[in-house]
């Protein structure tokens, strides 16, 4: 799954941040807490958020303020998480 995951950042750093690819982040996240139970799939949602942010920093120019950044990594970290728990 760390594999996929790293796969879909590389699509998505090369891809830029107008394009979404929330749903690809969150299918390992879904198969980790389905199989592996809510701990891995927690951490799975918390790693995917992280390579998420890594992969959009340099493109996107509300990376560059706190404000725009806080912004959009919490919605993307509220939605799989929120989703495993339920």
């Amino acid at each position: 799954m760390t594999v996929s995951l790293l796969v879909i950042a590389g699509v998505d750093f090369i891809t830029g941040y107008k394009i979404s690819l929330l749903p690809f982040y969150a299918v390992p996240v879904f198969v980790l807490a389905w199989f592996c139970g809510r701990r891995w799939g927690i951490a799975a949602a918390l790693f995917s958020g992280l390579i998420w942010w890594c992969a959009n920093f340099t493109g996107d120019p509300a990376f560059h303020s706190w404000i725009g950044t806080a912004g959009s990594r919490t919605h993307r970290q509220e939605v799989a998480p929120s989703l495993v728990l339920d």
